[in-house]
């Protein structure tokens, strides 16, 4: 109806002028309509055809020929109780088949039956019933594994464990050469409890014979024992150190030479004392290295089941010069604090075995996240190697850390399998050993899914705990928004770093058993940039841009946008998506349809329509340089699309509610109708909507002769009503009925002629409503409006709802 912006004034107008109008509407609000051009946009559940990831670089690895690599251990043994079981952990995406050989302590060999492991998962080998089958002779041994593929393509660990007893012996596989480059082999070890047991076992990995030279020393204990032996091919030894020197000691250390080929000797050090329930593998270092350093990820601190823990750091001096060691362990509290905690100094002569001071009260505080340990001395690269452990008070938990040269490693990346088995989970670690902040990711990948982290920030020396347990059980979001299955218990981790800095960071998997009392270390780099995949990078693979929910919004309304990246590794795998979008530059190919700002939120513009969401970000590729044995970075650009729509949403229709008349507007035989916007869940408010003339309408008032034209239209086309629609979707008032001049004309009028009441209007009212602020208006319902004209009462219609009074 008609919108009096002065009711009165109209009034007065209607009763001198033949032609003015009788039946009315009013509002308080006038608003000006711009343009009346039907528009209507529809809704859309996804973009078509634009949210494209445009594929990139195959990984390094993926184009090298599959060739038979082989794969070493030390021991494993089927005596006194033990169990030995062989991990063999696919890296790659493809299924490879493993084949287990045992080789007897005097050198006797033994193939077993081959072994398929799926695309990056593990596959447990008992090595108990492949010595059964063997025969009595390969109870107790070496062992490998040999498969077709690229370099660490299938990596392998040992587990010997006595649950009974929570003694536990693990040991990580390389190729041969490659933990033992060259003849000398060196190891340091603590003995935390004076009961302890030590032996030596070294193996010879080749078919020729090997001599090996050595003797072991004992830090406050006078005295040697020579560790010597030629072993035949493919035999193992194992040399029990005294006994009485072992207990007087409170450290040790073995030193081994041999004649044979690069990493024709492999050696290990098992320390254990059954009646604690304390067992300790110490592994053998090969002298030299880049850096003047030793990093450790994940040092326990704290306690186990209230068994309190303690650090137990021991550190020899293999160079020509005296050193002075200095170590430090930084940390990260639950509470989000970080620190460091600093060790004091010690002096080192050259072969001097020393145990670090770790009495510090603050390492038995209960509140650490994650904890690291670093060691830096003076002197040659590679002259001090260390080991450290933590040791529960009652010897039954025990935790091995494995010091690293930083820089000694192939890449900041990792390949693990991981177990949730009774009580067990695995934890992964993952330290920054630079002086800078660092970017990482990880994926843990199951049977038929992979969930993967986001991109993480690792502070200067922070080290990073992700219990994959915890991440399951308080299903904690990944990347893609999902969780790990609460019934998923293994898989394989994958964890990389992310940008331009090489070899920064270090990690490992450690397997726990708090109420068995075992833990076992698994760490294996992958070939992430390695010399036999030169000319092939990994890294970049592809790019895209996705809506996080919808992907369309009313004019004014805000959407969020991430842009995501997936890396390939070397073996050619897919890791998960994962986002990116904190280094992104943004931009929308129409920022008249929308707009968006650098934390990719979308805002929708005045004008309706389609329009793309871009972003553009520096990705990174990997690739082996020969003349320094790095890996260079280089930069590319990562880029994707998606699309956003901006739309105006139609009403379905509307519902009314009169609340009263209008008296307060001055025309009381007009009743005041609200109305509702449906449907309710689609928010309208602030949106603007006005009326037309569906048709042409009736006056049933009206008579031949009559002072007023007949009123069979609602509006103006040249300056239509307009409302604005209010909280809740409601608009109005909206006022229809007859002035009071009209009602008291036809009532004297007609009754004198002898016409009868009463006596009506009725015309359509189409309703628009806009888009925006640029005068696009799209019809939504039509309704048909009526005044009624009795001789005591009048009546005011919507539709079917219709309200009376006694007037006057």
């Amino acid at each position: 109806m008609r919108i009096l912006s002065s009711p009165i004034n109209l009034v007065n107008r209607s009763i001198g002028s033949r032609r003015s109008s009788l039946l009315v509407a009013g509002t308080a609000i006038v608003v000006a309509l711009l343009l009346a051009i039907p528009v209507f946009i529809a809704r859309r559940s996804s973009a078509h055809g634009v949210n494209s990831a445009n594929k990139k670089q195959q990984g390094c690895c993926a184009g090298q020929p599959a060739i038979l690599r082989r794969m070493v251990g030390t021991y494993y043994t089927t005596e006194n109780g033990f169990k030995s079981t062989l991990v063999l952990n696919n890296k790659g995406p493809n299924q490879i088949v493993a084949t287990p050989i045992l080789h007897s302590q005097n050198g006797q060999t033994f193939t077993a039956s081959p072994v398929a492991v799926g695309g990056e998962s593990s596959q447990e080998v008992d090595l108990n019933l492949l010595a059964s089958i063997a025969g009595q002779q390969f109870r107790s041994g070496s062992f490998e594994f040999t498969y077709e593929g690229r370099i660490l393509e299938m990596g392998g660990g040992l587990k010997i464990v006595d649950a009974g007893k929570s003694l536990i012996f693990d040991e990580q596989m390389l190729e041969p050469g490659m933990k033992f480059p060259s003849s000398r082999l060196e190891a340091v070890y603590a003995v935390p409890f004076e009961d302890s047991r030590v032996s030596v076992i070294f193996t010879n990995t080749t078919a020729q014979p090997v001599n090996v030279d050595g003797d072991a020393i004992f830090a406050g204990a006078n005295g040697r024992h020579p560790v010597k032996g030629n072993l035949g091919p493919f035999e193992t030894k194992i040399v029990s150190l005294p006994h009485g020197l072992v207990k007087k000691a409170q450290a040790g250390a073995v030193s081994l030479t041999h004649n044979g080929a690069a990493g024709a000797l492999l050696a290990m050090i098992h320390l254990q004392d059954a009646d604690r329930g304390y067992s300790e593998s110490v592994n053998f270092t090969n002298p030299g290295g880049k850096t003047a350093e030793r990093h450790g990820a994940g040092l326990r601190l704290g306690n186990v089941n209230n068994d309190p823990l303690k650090p137990v750091i021991a550190v020899r001096n293999i160079g020509d010069s005296a050193t002075t060691v200095t170590a430090a362990v930084p940390y990260s509290k639950q509470n989000g604090s970080t620190g460091t905690i600093a060790l004091p100094q010690v002096l080192l002569a050259p072969g001097e075995i020393k145990l670090l001071n770790t009495s510090n009260p603050q390492l038995k505080q209960n509140d650490f996240a994650a904890a690291g340990l670093e060691i830096k001395y003076t002197g040659a690269p590679g002259s001090v190697i260390a080991s450290a452990t933590s040791v529960s008070q009652s010897g039954n938990h025990v935790f091995a850390l494995p010091m690293k040269d930083p820089q000694g490693g192939m890449s900041s990346t990792g390949g693990y399998p991981w177990f949730i088995n009774g009580s067990s989970s695995t934890v992964v670690f993952i330290k920054n050993a630079s002086d800078k902040e660092q970017t990482f990711r990880l994926d843990l990948i199951y049977q038929h899914g992979i969930w993967g982290s986001n991109l993480r920030k690792l502070a200067p020396h922070e080290t990073y705990a992700f219990d994959i347990r915890q991440i399951r059980d308080a299903q904690v979001k990944g990347s893609r928004d999902d969780t790990l299955p609460l019934d998923v218990t293994k898989g394989h981790v994958y964890w990389t770093i992310f940008g331009s800095t090489e070899k920064a960071l270090i990690g490992r998997a450690q397997t726990v058993d708090p109420v068995g009392g075992m833990a076992s270390t698994y760490e294996c780099q992958t070939c992430s940039c390695s010399a036999e995949t030169s000319g092939f990078t990994t890294g970049y693979y592809s790019g895209k841009v996705e809506p996080i929910g919808e992907d369309y919004a009313e004019p004014g309304g805000t959407r969020n946008y991430r842009a995501m990246q997936q890396d390939y590794n070397c073996y050619g795998g897919g890791g998960s998506w994962f986002d990116v979008s904190t280094s992104v530059q943004w931009s929308t190919g129409n920022p008249s349809i929308a707009t968006i700002n650098s934390f990719g939120t979308v805002t929708a513009q005045n004008q309706p329509g389609t329009t793309s969401v871009m972003a553009t970000w520096t990705a990174y590729n990997y690739q082996w340089n020969p003349n320094n044995e790095y890996c260079d970075t280089f930069s590319r650009t990562g880029d994707g699309i998606s699309s956003f729509t901006t739309q105006c949403s139609v009403p379905t229709g509307e519902t009314f509610t009169s609340t009263g008349w209008g008296d307060a507007f001055g025309i009381p035989t007009a009743a005041v109708w609200m109305q509702t916007l449906t449907p309710t869940a689609t928010n309208f408010t602030g949106r603007t909507v006005y009326e037309t003339d569906a048709s042409i309408g009736t006056d049933g008032c009206h008579f031949t002769g009559s002072a007023f034209d007949p009123q069979t239209t609602c509006c103006d086309p040249n300056n239509p009503d307009t409302w604005l629609v209010a909280s809740g979707n409601k608009w109005g008032p909206d006022l229809v009925g007859w002035l009071p001049e009209g009602v008291n004309y036809y009532r004297e009028a007609r009754l004198t002629r002898g016409l009868l009441l009463p006596c009506q209007f009725t015309y359509q009212q189409r309703m628009f409503i806009n888009c925006g602020t640029l005068g696009i208006y799209s019809p939504y319902v039509t309704t048909t409006l009526v005044g009624v004209i009795d001789v005591t009462t009048v009546s005011s219609g919507r539709n079917i709802n219709l309200v009376t009074k006694e007037w006057p």
